[in-house]
């Protein structure tokens, strides 16, 4: 007999998730830079306050917990915890607009990647988070279990493990 459980949920630091497959079921932590009330999608990076393009950038979809989600988890500067699907992934290159160049200076273009992109399935206050310590603890806890294939960069960041939620 067969029972057809959920499928687990991987532990990932907010910078891992551009590197697994869309539909991989994820938990990770984040910090809200912004909230769109039309689309019901927070932005979550894991630096705050943040300007620098570099930094990982997430948006997550809440429309299905809409109703159950504390408002104080939506406020800019909220550590939050994060389980849902990794609904887009692997972001592509896109052009971003030329800033003003100058008559005979060469045209450089400037690039950017679209955000990954994740439909929650619940989200909690994280309260407050030593990150450094948060990261190292997660990497610790992934360096001792089996490498994902969907991750490309095993080396870099250990392995993740399958967590069991139901």
């Amino acid at each position: 007999m067969t029972t057809s459980a959920p499928p687990p949920c991987r532990l990932a630091l907010l910078s891992q998730l551009k590197q697994l497959d869309k539909s991989t079921k994820v938990r990770f932590l984040g910090c809200v830079h912004s909230y769109d009330i039309p689309s019901a999608t927070l932005t979550l990076r894991t630096k705050y306050p943040s300007t620098a393009a570099d930094h990982d950038v997430i948006h997550v979809d809440i429309n299905q917990i809409l109703d159950s989600t504390a408002g104080s988890n939506l406020q800019v500067g909220a550590w939050v915890n994060v389980m849902g699907y990794v609904t887009s992934s692997k972001p592509k290159p896109i052009r971003a607009e030329q800033s003003n160049v100058r008559r005979g200076s060469s045209q450089r273009k400037r690039c950017r990647t679209k955000p990954v992109r994740v439909q929650a399935i619940a989200i909690w206050t994280a309260g407050n988070v030593d990150l450094t310590v948060y990261e190292e603890s997660v990497k610790r806890y992934q360096s001792g279990l089996p490498a994902l294939s969907s991750i490309t960069n095993s080396t870099a960041i250990g392995g993740t493990r399958n967590l069991e939620v139901a």
